[in-house]
């Protein structure tokens, strides 16, 4: 669906999360699993059902913003910010406000970007993610050792065997 020059729709790339309560719980699963694969833009205030996206807006934008960035820099939340203020932005849209947060890819030397303050937590809401078409999935463990050897200053891809 276009609304004003955006298009809303999810894919792998692209995560809408209805936010008229405050900061979606599930917001932080969609941040690790962008951070671990090729980075998105998730768009907070925008509805999906069944397919159709409709702009419902934020309530309080500066008090959703607060919770984001003081969750986002607590290690016991998530492990890692790579993110910064450009990187978060309030549009206006149909007279509505919507949170437009582009996550970037992590560098290997970051990854994983994990919920909590353990990568191989399998609590509900706790964990490595990682996006698969429109969809945050938990990583393997097997997918989680592979990113902390990446994590060395010589990547494991380039040494001679």
């Amino acid at each position: 669906m276009e609304i004003n020059n955006y298009i809303f729709r999810e894919d792998v790339e692209i995560e809408c999360k209805e936010a008229k309560g405050g900061l979606p719980k599930d917001i932080w699963e969609t941040y690790s699993s962008f951070a671990n694969t090729s980075g998105g833009t998730i768009y907070l205030g925008v509805k999906e059902k069944k397919g159709d996206f409709t702009v419902s807006g934020v309530d309080t934008a500066e008090k959703i913003l607060k919770e984001f960035w003081d969750n986002l820099n607590n290690p016991k939340k998530i492990s890692s910010n790579i993110l910064n203020e450009s990187n978060v932005q309030v549009l206006d849209i149909d007279n509505n406000k919507v949170i437009k947060i582009t996550v970037l890819k992590a560098d290997r030397r970051q990854k994983p970007v994990y919920i909590g303050e353990n990568p191989f937590n399998q609590g509900k809401h706790s964990g490595t993610f990682r996006r698969n078409y429109e969809g945050d999935y938990k990583c393997s463990n097997e997918e989680i050792k592979r990113m902390i050897a990446d994590q060395l200053d010589r990547s494991q891809d380039s040494l001679i065997l």
